[in-house]
């Protein structure tokens, strides 16, 4: 995609090499859709091997009968992922825990993804709630 290898590093996240990208093909005169064809296509990779690696996940220890806790609690729960909608979604179906939350914010569903707080500030607005300290 006329993107040197010198613009990007395995060693960073697909989004940190995405926004590299991004920066790169702007500087070189590029529509911004030369980089929307590369985003959707680094994206579609990702969520291959997403979806590969949600059909041998398994859920850790205590992560059931916590959620169930929780609930009972009746503690408002959101999940925000940097994994695909489709991928987030086989996951919560497999493992039935869908009905645990009240909300999810896949990173199809925001620009920017965590560590930046688009997703949290998504889910707390869905919940109608808002960030609390201990």
């Amino acid at each position: 995609m006329s993107v040197p290898t010198s613009v990007v590093n395995v060693n960073e996240s697909i989004f940190e090499m995405l926004k590299k990208t991004e920066i790169f093909l702007k500087n070189s005169g590029k529509p911004a859709e030369a980089f929307n064809e590369v985003r959707t296509q680094a994206l579609a990779i990702a969520e291959k091997y997403e979806m590969e690696a949600a059909s041998t996940t398994s859920l850790q220890v205590g992560a059931n009968e916590m959620l169930k806790e929780l609930k009972r609690m009746k503690i408002k729960m959101g999940l925000c992922t940097t994994n695909s909608e489709k991928a987030t979604n086989y996951i919560l179906q497999r493992f039935k825990i869908q009905d645990f939350f009240q909300v999810v914010v896949p990173r199809n569903k925001v620009k920017d993804v965590k560590p930046n707080t688009e997703s949290f500030e998504l889910a707390l607005k869905t919940l109608n709630t808002s960030p609390k300290t201990l």
